[in-house]
């Protein structure tokens, strides 16, 4: 992801500044992104397979003898750090008044509804900052490299 918006960026065709939404931070700016460390805050995935690190039940088991490990998951804590998180950024929306903001987080098409929003989408619809016209699919296609589809949706919007 971070090479397509690097490249974006690095290109300068269009007057954009991203951040980065994040689990354990909120908002974090391009300009802070060599500094902050690699992470990961399993705590919040509502997918056992995401809490555990990505494994599958053929890595339990070829780890550890037996099937997949459930860990446990409390919605309501869940609930609040997704709220405290959201409030940051709309926050940061707020404090950036004037600036048009497209988000760029969701892995199917997005749908307030849905039970299958991720956390940065989440975070996102709780803010109420940003309409369901500005947000996109973080790329076209599974483990494809966004920038031809990010370029195309930036490319769109500037010519508006």
């Amino acid at each position: 992801m971070y090479k397509s918006y690097n490249k974006i960026i690095n290109d300068g065709k269009y007057p954009v500044y991203f951040v980065t939404v994040s689990e354990p931070l909120g908002i974090v700016p391009q300009s802070l992104w060599s500094d902050f460390p690699q992470y990961d805050n399993p705590g919040l995935f509502k997918d056992n397979v995401q809490r555990t690190g990505g494994m599958f039940t053929s890595d339990w088991k070829k780890l550890f003898g037996t099937g997949q490990q459930s860990t446990p998951f409390d919605m309501n804590a869940y609930n609040q750090c997704i709220d405290i998180l959201s409030n940051v950024i709309k926050g940061f929306i707020q404090n950036n008044n004037g600036k048009q903001f497209l988000s760029f987080v969701e892995d199917k098409i997005f749908s307030p509804k849905s039970k299958n929003v991720g956390t940065h989408g989440d975070m996102l619809t709780r803010t109420g900052s940003i309409p369901d016209k500005n947000r996109y699919l973080k790329r076209d296609a599974p483990r494809k490299e966004p920038f031809d589809y990010v370029d195309s949706v930036l490319k769109t919007r500037t010519s508006d």
